[in-house]
């Protein structure tokens, strides 16, 4: 190969190795990542001993990128080149590096180099100047080549430098070339520093919009769940944590209000309670518990410790943080941040759940001082009535009393009627949920909505390419077992009756273990649990859905039966229902209910009360009873499943003043008088 062939070699070389670098600063590798590599193409391209690469870090110190072979340097045989700006002497005082407005460098090298290297790297880039440091070494023998040192631009600000220390014997006349070609490199560093940077300001326009928005939506509401819940989902994006709960502080308990990613919180399972329990506990301590505990940690209080190790037994999260909310120096609450992984929240966590905390606590306790006061307006609406009475000379008064006692011996005597509203939804008699029986992924639907289906028809079908594999492994198994027991029955040898009674043994776990994934092959198959109608929405789209044993996935139903009416009646309003039930004998019919539909609002229709369930359920966020009524055979014709609309259930006739206030009076009752 011919001087010419090798120079358009070592081009073509330089410039593929000047593509990829440039490809690199557009990447979104981490800074450790960029520089290694960064430094490792530049060396090669300029058949380099030795290097290394430094960039200004988020906190404005000087930080080591990357580094190679810098053993093989003496730096104590540098001096400034003749003919360059002027530079640092090696014997500068090593505070010149702390005068940059790029802020103190790191130095991790021993004494002499980490001087040399802060002096020079702080001057280049405080003089945003391309600095090349000749040997200054009489030892001709072994000659050493001059450092090159170019600094890193980012919109004319110095973000880092590189320094490349050639072959010896490198040609003194290439050494332009050299920091003509650093320059270029630096500034694609440049623009992989400036990336870096948009990104950061990027996060942090992100961080600041969900720290608005949660602030936005506590403040919104005074309702305590809402403000709860918003806190909950809002604050776990804030945090970066797997679950976010947020607790209350009420008559000495702990009650867990809203948890993130759940609509319905089942208020009376053990985990609640054990995690109420140990938020209560911690707003008495005051502290913040962390868990895993830092290494320097205090113990904890022996009640905060025995109520985390309560709570660490029936949960699955793994780490935990939780911080009391405090308003007013008292503490209304708290956060509970969860992780699944060992350790994975840090006291950074902790720092962000803070803040959360800062923004939370005021509007939570104002959401709990508006809801404890729920006769505010009627009293104020009483005071003004009194002063409007007792402003006045005594005729007056009297007159007004009379006036006012009307209608008051009329809300103690008057009779009228006392319902209870709840919502209804109008459903077929017989209906059943097709369950997953095990875990896997939906492969297969194999119904539409609205098509009709036999009991014990496969309705889809999950995953069981695995458990096929595995089934026929095992039977392939099982007859290679049962070829080796006939040839042990069929031997004459007195050894071999022995040898056939472990054979039996071994068949008889190669037949269990097919039959066992036979079973389980056959839970893969969802199956009708009745024959009916499929009333479920869309099933197609459960396709390439993972599912859990367990997980209702279609609702089939008879639509050719008797149809009825499902009203979901709130807990604490169940009472007037049983008791007006009771005196009802079974050769009677049941209570009155009047109910009307959403797509019917214009009528009116009258039924009676079938049967009331025996326990009680959870809709929403609410304890409910669910009620049972007859269709009216008028309604069948014109409704739909599932149509819904609102029921009023008639309990007799009562006073007008509990029909007018009740809620009222049941409040005073539980809270007041209790």
């Amino acid at each position: 190969m011919d001087r010419q062939q090798q120079i358009e070699h070592l081009r073509q070389k330089i410039s593929d190795l000047v593509r990829e670098i440039v490809a690199l600063s557009t990447s979104q590798v981490p800074p450790e990542e960029f520089f290694r590599q960064f430094l490792a193409r530049v060396l090669s391209a300029m058949e380099a001993v030795a290097g290394a690469v430094w960039y200004v870090g988020a906190e404005r110190q000087l930080r080591v990128g990357a580094a190679a072979n810098l053993e093989r340097i003496r730096f104590a045989d540098y001096t400034r080149a003749p003919g360059e700006s002027e530079g640092p002497k090696a014997d500068e005082a090593p505070g010149a590096a702390e005068e940059t407005a790029e802020g103190p460098p790191a130095a991790d090298a021993p004494s002499a180099l980490g001087l040399f290297l802060e002096t020079v790297v702080a001057t280049v880039l405080k003089e945003r100047k391309p600095v090349v440091l000749g040997p200054s070494s009489a030892d001709t023998a072994a000659p050493a080549a001059p450092l090159l040192l170019t600094p890193i631009l980012v919109e004319e600000q110095s973000a880092g430098a590189l320094l490349v220390a050639p072959r010896p014997g490198t040609d003194p006349r290439a050494l332009r070339g050299m920091v003509a070609f650093m320059s270029e490199v630096c500034r694609q560093a440049a623009v992989y520093i400036q990336q870096q940077r948009l990104r950061a300001m990027a996060r942090f326009q992100e961080h600041s919009q969900h720290v608005v928005a949660l602030v936005e939506q506590a403040h919104a509401s005074l309702d305590p769940v809402r403000v709860a819940f918003a806190l909950a989902n809002m604050g776990q994006t804030i945090v970066g944590c797997d679950r976010l709960s947020v607790a209350v502080v009420l008559s000495r308990r702990g009650r867990v209000l809203a948890v993130s990613g759940h609509d319905v919180i089942h208020r009376r399972s053990a985990l609640m309670k054990r995690q109420g329990a140990l938020a209560r506990r911690v707003c008495q301590w005051g502290g913040t518990l962390l868990n895993p505990p830092a290494p320097e940690a205090d113990p904890l209080p022996h009640r905060v410790s025995a109520a985390l190790t309560a709570y660490t037994q029936v949960t699955r999260m793994q780490s935990l943080v939780v911080m009391p909310l405090v308003h007013e120096d008292k503490p209304v609450g708290a956060l509970i941040a969860e992780s699944k992984e060992q350790g994975a929240l840090t006291s950074a966590h902790a720092a962000r759940l803070t803040m959360v905390a800062r923004h939370g606590a005021p509007a939570l306790a104002n959401a709990l001082r508006y809801d404890r006061l729920p006769l505010l307006r009627g009293l104020g609406l009483l005071k003004g009535i009194l002063g409007r009475i007792f402003g006045r000379t005594v005729p007056r008064v009297v007159r007004r009393l009379m006036l006012v006692a009307a209608p008051v011996l009329a809300l103690i005597f008057v009779p009228w009627e006392l319902t209870m509203r709840a919502p209804v939804s109008v459903t077929p008699e017989a209906w059943r949920i097709a369950y997953a029986q095990t875990d896997g992924i939906i492969r297969e639907v194999l119904v539409t909505e609205g098509q009709r289906v036999d009991a014990d028809e496969v309705l889809a079908r999950l995953d069981d390419s695995g458990l096929k594999a595995q089934l026929e492994a095992g039977k392939e198994q099982l007859a290679e077992q049962e070829a080796r027991l006939r040839g042990l029955e069929a031997s004459t040898d007195p050894r071999s009756i022995g040898q056939a009674d472990v054979q039996r043994h071994r068949v008889d776990y190669c037949r269990a273990w097919v039959a066992y994934h036979e079973h389980e092959l056959h839970k893969t198959q969802v199956r009708a649990p009745i024959a009916g109608t499929v009333l479920t929405q869309r099933p197609e789209d459960l396709l390439e859905k993972p599912v859990k044993r367990g997980d209702g996935l279609l609702r089939i139903a008879q639509l050719t039966g008797p149809w009825v009416l499902e009203i979901d009646l709130p807990e604490n309003e169940a009472g007037h229902v049983l008791a007006a039930q009771e005196p009802i004998g079974p050769d009677q019919s049941g209570l009155t209910v009047t109910f009307y539909l959403a797509a019917f609002p214009q009528e009116r229709f009258r039924t009676t009360l079938r049967e009331v369930a025996p326990q009680t359920g959870i809709v929403g966020q609410k304890n409910v009873v669910r009620l049972i009524a007859n269709l009216p055979p008028e309604v069948r014709d014109k409704v739909k499943p599932q149509m819904c609309g609102e029921a009023r259930v008639h309990c007799g006739q009562r006073a007008l003043g509990y029909v007018l206030f009740r809620r009222v009076i049941d409040f005073i009752r539980t809270h007041v008088t209790f």
